[in-house]
């Protein structure tokens, strides 16, 4: 019985989960209509008909508290609805005032999806955000210690509980949205897929974001032409020298940023939403006048 069940976690699904990685252009951080831009470019609203992952992957970039929700808040309400069919949204950063933030969000939306601290951290071992409860997640960690495909009878013998009680527990994930189910016949039993392990263990992926030539980044053209001088005089990358560029801004500006991000964050918590709709107004103001400003050049 052991065996069989085995078996059935290797081929529970019909093709391998579908990765879909992004790494959101670090110089477009303040403008929340270009992440909205990239955002749908990169995740057109369409179902693929395929389990898949989504990767977005924050490490390199210090993003706005505006510019965080623009980019994750509206992706994860679509996933949560089905637009994209089965899928799962991965948001990696190290970054612990974004991290404290975007459980935040999660919360506060009712939304599902997954943190990872570092691209080398295994899939399996992103951690869920959102209203789980303590019992929740000791059953999404005994579904991927059961390889991350299992039976309601294969939890229910994990945990040591009745079937009935493991049916509950399952189901309760499959409808926050942290598993996917997998309908069979009833001498099978329905299969609850961890689509994080499923991602790992068919496509060998790490979350990290796209390969592309190192010279390529999404950045003004007068910027990218001072950045690609400096390099040559330099004898050194373009990357490195947007990088350092990019280092030192975080620096010089990091203290009111992470203020900024922690003020958001607790009027979300706090369900402060008419200093929310301020905080968003001002910024409406800010892109219009700044957007004025372009058409009066």
């Amino acid at each position: 019985m052991l065996c069989m069940e085995t078996m059935v976690q290797t081929t529970v699904l019909d093709h391998p989960v579908i990765p879909r990685p992004w790494r959101p252009p670090t110089a477009v951080y303040p403008n929340r209509h270009e992440i909205a831009h990239n955002r749908n470019e990169s995740f057109p609203p369409t179902a693929s008909g395929r389990e898949q992952v989504f990767l977005i992957n924050l490490d390199g970039g210090f993003f706005s508290p505006g510019s965080l929700v623009e980019m994750i808040l509206p992706l994860a309400q679509a996933i949560r609805a089905g637009v994209y069919g089965p899928t799962a949204l991965v948001v990696i950063t190290s970054d612990d005032s974004t991290i404290e933030f975007l459980e935040a969000v999660a919360t506060r939306h009712d939304l599902c999806f997954f943190i990872s601290t570092s691209t080398n951290q295994p899939l399996s071992e992103a951690r869920p955000v959102g209203t789980l409860t303590a019992m929740d997640a000791e059953t999404l960690a005994l579904v991927r210690q059961g390889g991350g495909e299992v039976t309601s009878s294969r939890v229910a013998i994990l945990a040591g509980i009745e079937p009935n009680a493991a049916v509950n527990r399952v189901s309760s994930l499959v409808r926050k949205g942290y598993l996917h189910r997998v309908n069979r016949p009833r001498s099978e039993g329905d299969a609850f897929v961890d689509l994080l392990s499923a991602a790992e263990r068919t496509s060998n992926l790490k979350p990290s974001g796209p390969t592309t030539p190192e010279v390529e980044f999404d950045i003004p053209e007068d910027v990218r032409q001072g950045v690609l001088q400096i390099a040559a005089m330099q004898g050194s990358q373009p990357a490195e020298v947007l990088m350092r560029a990019w280092r030192e801004f975080m620096n010089r500006q990091r203290e009111f940023l992470e203020k900024d991000s922690k003020e958001v964050g607790r009027m979300i918590r706090e369900g402060d939403t008419d200093n929310l709709a301020k905080y968003a107004s001002r910024h409406a103001r800010e892109r219009a006048k700044e957007a004025s400003s372009r058409i009066r050049r």
